[in-house]
């Protein structure tokens, strides 16, 4: 019996420590003023646990959106936690907090107090074994009553150590005030039951709202919880998190245009969606299609070249060639009949276009090339002379083409099918283009049909595609994803991946 006694204390005292998320909600029973209580058993009468809090936009019973424009903090006092407005403006009823309660005794958080020794400023630095010489960490932080400080707050690694700002830099950050601080992993990391996962997203609009694209799907359930993450951008604003047709999104409670480049470090109760077969486990992965477009920009986009010659053709990527030869194209004349080359035409800027959810599920390579004189060169046999001017040269003013890839599976991994377009403004040069207008037309489409065609159906050889696949590899690989055997696209937001 007393061995069943003291398994039922440690049982209660591991489930009484244990990590809690909580969605509190301010109504008239709850919320006092610029203060609204926490009436949780999981937070009733436990001082020792660090909270931190995120606001969500919620509607009141009318449907109307409420917004707490006020930075916030927590507080504990007669037995219960609370959430608090640090300008002390009164808390509106119905507005929502996410809230992650973890005890002290965990290894991931702890509570820095601001002190003469570390604050400068708005600035204050962290000094722990958790955060210093940790650039990669994710830290997320709410403040802890010790003094008011209105201001918005943000983190921001340098010089070795993670600091607490003020995103209002004319405030000086308070002496004596703490913050609590939980600092994870990129990616997965587990809290007893709970699987979470954390990330970095840059608002990329100009906007109140900035929607995020993560690496797997977020539902209506999640809760999420925001710090800022400075990046040469300020954002004094008041933030929340809001669940919106069917995305999550990081926003203004003042309703103020977010500045472009604003960073934030995002920590989500969503971890991986799984599936499970009845015969086999079936693992997928969901990648948010803007991730993959990164992915494509920082492997494909900065490392492609390509040069377009009828005997010296060239796809390069990485280490990796593929060469080819674009040949002759042929135009049938009553007299002579003309040839046509294409010469020596290099690429000098590849970008990865945007618009996936757009765009029936592919994404755009699109490329330029060198303008330098005729890059189509035309010869006349048995005319005088090989180079004779009877057979015009075609210029390829702004020279660009467009690659559209579709994911598909390679021996377990990434690689593409694809299509290419040609840019049509081809132009006949020397007397033609004055005594043959007619053929400007004819060079133009039979010029996009025949390169569009040659090329489309190199760029789907198993060379290419192997040279995609071992380019896109070290990426999959860690995010995870091996032997995959298949991809679903029918969702425009991600792309799912599973083997």
């Amino acid at each position: 019996m007393k061995k069943l006694i003291a398994l039922m204390i440690i049982g209660f005292m591991i489930k009484s420590n244990a990590q809690q998320l909580i969605a509190h909600q301010s109504n008239s029973r709850t919320t006092s003023g610029h203060i609204t209580t926490i009436n949780h058993p999981a937070t009733n009468g436990k001082s020792d646990l660090i909270l931190i809090v995120s606001q969500q936009l919620a509607k009141d019973h009318s449907g109307n959106d409420v917004y707490n424009d006020n930075e916030i903090g927590v507080w504990y006092n007669g037995g219960k936690w609370k959430i608090f407005n640090q300008n002390r403006k009164p808390i509106p009823d119905n507005a929502k907090f996410n809230v992650f309660a973890l005890p002290k005794t965990n290894n991931t958080a702890f509570i820095h107090t601001t002190m003469a020794s570390n604050t400068i400023g708005h600035i204050t630095t962290l000094n722990s074994p958790l955060t210093n010489d940790k650039p990669e960490a994710l830290v997320f932080v709410t403040q802890n009553f010790g003094h008011y400080n209105t201001s918005s707050v943000g983190v921001w690694y340098n010089g070795g150590k993670w600091k607490i700002y003020n995103e209002d830099t004319s405030k000086p950050m308070p002496i004596g005030t703490k913050f609590n601080v939980v600092v994870v992993n990129p990616r997965s990391n587990r809290f007893g039951n709970l699987n979470l996962y954390a990330f970095k997203w840059k608002n990329y609009n100009r906007t109140n709202t900035n929607f995020i694209r993560t690496s797997f799907p977020l539902n209506e359930n999640d809760n999420l919880f925001v710090t800022q993450n400075y990046i040469d951008t300020y954002n004094p604003n008041p933030i929340g998190v809001k669940f919106e047709d069917n995305k999550w999104g990081i926003f203004s409670q003042n309703k103020a245009t977010m500045l472009k480049g604003v960073q934030f470090n995002v920590l989500s109760t969503k971890f991986e969606r799984q599936q499970t077969q009845s015969t086999s486990q079936k693992k997928c992965v969901d990648i948010a299609a803007i991730s993959f477009e990164r992915i494509l920009k920082d492997k494909i986009g900065r490392n492609l070249k390509i040069n377009l010659d009828k005997d010296y053709g060239l796809i390069e990527l990485l280490d990796q060639k593929k060469e080819f030869s674009l040949g002759t194209y042929h135009v049938n004349k009553p007299y002579k009949d003309w040839d046509y080359e294409v010469k020596n035409v290099a690429s000098n800027d590849v970008r990865i276009s945007k618009g996936y959810m757009d765009n029936k599920h592919q994404f755009t390579i699109e490329i330029g090339f060198e303008e330098d004189g005729a890059e189509i060169k035309g010869y006349c046999y048995g005319c005088a002379g090989r180079d004779d001017e009877r057979a015009p040269d075609i210029e390829w003013d702004n020279p660009r083409l467009f690659i559209k890839l579709v994911p598909e599976v390679l021996n377990g991994n990434i690689s593409f099918s694809s299509s290419v377009t040609v840019s049509t403004d081809f132009s006949v040069n020397s007397y033609g283009k004055f005594f043959l207008p007619s053929f400007t037309v004819y060079f133009r489409d039979m010029m996009r049909r025949t390169v569009r065609n040659q090329l489309t159906s190199i760029f789907n050889t198993p060379e290419v595609k192997k040279i995609f696949n071992d380019a896109l590899k070290s990426n999959f690989g860690d995010l995870a994803i091996k032997d995959i055997k298949s991809i679903d696209m029918s969702n425009t937001d991600y792309i799912r991946f599973c083997n």
